[in-house]
Formats: C-alpha cells, sequence, structure tokens
C-alpha cells in the first residue's frame, strides 16, 4: 500500500504536459483500443494514448505509466465515418 506522503511525492515529480493531438491520432489510437484491447472508446478518450504516444521518449524504463481511458458511447457508424474523413 503506497502512503499519502508517497503520492504527494510522486505528484510533484510528474512533469506537466500539454499535448494536442490530430484527430487523426486520436482515430488511430481508438482504432488500436478497439483491435487490441477491446475498449470501444470516443476519440475524446483515445486521445490518452496518442497524447502518451507523444510523449513516450521522455518516460524511462522504470516509469510507471497510467492511462485513464473511459467513454465507450461510439457506434460502428461512427468508426466508418471517422476512417472515411479521417484517411
Amino acid at each position: 500500500m503506497i502512503s499519502l506522503n508517497e503520492v504527494k511525492r510522486a505528484q510533484v515529480d510528474i512533469a506537466p504536459y500539454d499535448v494536442l493531438v490530430s484527430d487523426k491520432e486520436a482515430f488511430e489510437a481508438g482504432v488500436f483500443l478497439l483491435e487490441r484491447a477491446k475498449l470501444n472508446t470516443e476519440l475524446a478518450a483515445s486521445c490518452t494514448l496518442a497524447s502518451a504516444r507523444r510523449v513516450q521518449a521522455s518516460f524511462g524504463k522504470e516509469d510507471h505509466v497510467v492511462l485513464l481511458i473511459c467513454g465507450g458511447n461510439n457506434s460502428l457508424e461512427n468508426w466508418i465515418h471517422y476512417r472515411e474523413v479521417l484517411s
């Protein structure tokens, strides 16, 4: 179990990132999540993975990375539309 002091220290050590990803990057991350993890996310949620991919070089081998991904309100019609528009 992690103590509150350890959590506070970890929060100080986290470098803040403002990462802007394209719609295409969000779509590609969403496809990855759907195909590999069987998670049907909205593009707003798949931005989490797209952002992590953008900054992955800054992660060390010993770092623990947690991605909070939510939003499963997406339809097959949306995925087809996204592919047509973004490909």
